[in-house]
């Protein structure tokens, strides 16, 4: 997920050193311990409308919670700005299916 919203991001004209920024502190609970992860999108330096966002999370691995963040910021983007995700989605996935050309199958 934080790779698929930096890409979501980039397409949408987010510059290269605006990349969201995931912080984590490991927390104990009960039995287990928990990673506790805040997300930081900035602004996008252009456009009033996109002010950043802040997002918390937790998880039993940093990944994990880095995941949930990123889904939340994709879920508010996708409720606040649907036409603007639309257009960005189209550039973000392959057109064509990746094929591998060395015969070695990768199964």
């Amino acid at each position: 997920m934080p790779t698929l919203l930096w890409r979501v991001l980039s397409s949408m004209g987010y510059p290269e050193g605006r990349e969201p920024r995931y912080y984590c502190n490991k927390e104990q609970l009960g039995d287990g311990s928990l990673v506790g992860i805040e997300a930081v999108v900035p602004t996008s330096g252009g456009d009033p409308a996109w002010g950043g966002w802040v997002y918390e999370s937790r998880g039993t691995m940093p990944f994990q919670g880095a995941s949930k963040a990123a889904f939340a910021v994709l879920r508010d983007l996708m409720e606040r700005f649907p036409q603007e995700l639309a257009h960005a989605f189209a550039g973000v996935f392959p057109r064509v299916t990746p094929t591998l050309r060395c015969g070695i199958s990768p199964w």
